[in-house]
């Protein structure tokens, strides 16, 4: 093991470009991207060539879909990808909504043939959240007094609290308001 300084922070080691393992990742970028990467082995390839499937002659395809708020299907839309790619920003278009990627091809009949399959990734929303807390509701009177004083002089609660307590000659300057 060497040791721990900046200059052998990378030691001559790089992280290996694939893994070798098949792997289909969908994260949320924002509320309106996604972002989608993976590795597709050989192996899986010639699987499913062998298993009768023409891949070759069909076109490598990212299958997004899109989940309503109870988890049912509500559309998809395909992104034809060029063959060496391994990740693609995607536009969703919608926040607040999940999404699930489908890694495959399109044979040239037009059916499409999923190799794997993402987590689903759920985009934020683009706004203030439309839940109102009733246990987070506004200050009455004292509560907001109290929260501007310790603004304006820069304390917190407890100290404005004792300084409140104090004889009126003893505030150290705070007087009243």
């Amino acid at each position: 093991m060497h040791p721990l300084t900046r200059e052998n922070l990378n030691a001559g080691e790089t992280l290996p470009p694939f893994y070798g393992q098949d792997t289909l990742v969908l994260m949320a970028r924002d509320p309106y991207w996604l972002y989608a990467y993976w590795e597709l082995t050989w192996d899986t390839i010639n699987r499913r060539k062998e298993a009768g499937e023409p891949l070759d002659r069909g076109k490598k395809v990212l299958r997004i879909q899109k989940f309503d708020h109870e988890g049912q299907v509500m559309s998809y839309f395909d992104i034809f990808l060029d063959p060496e790619s391994c990740s693609w920003y995607i536009y969703a278009g919608e926040p607040d909504r999940s999404y699930q990627a489908h890694l495959g091809y399109q044979l040239p009949d037009g059916t499409f043939t999923s190799l794997l399959t993402s987590n689903r990734s759920h985009t934020p929303r683009d706004g203030v959240s439309s839940v109102i807390d009733p246990l987070w509701g506004y200050l009455n009177f004292w509560q907001r007094r109290l929260f501007y004083r310790t603004l304006k002089f820069n304390m917190n609660s407890a100290e404005l609290q004792r300084r409140e307590k104090e004889p009126a000659g003893m505030k150290g300057g705070l007087g009243h308001e």
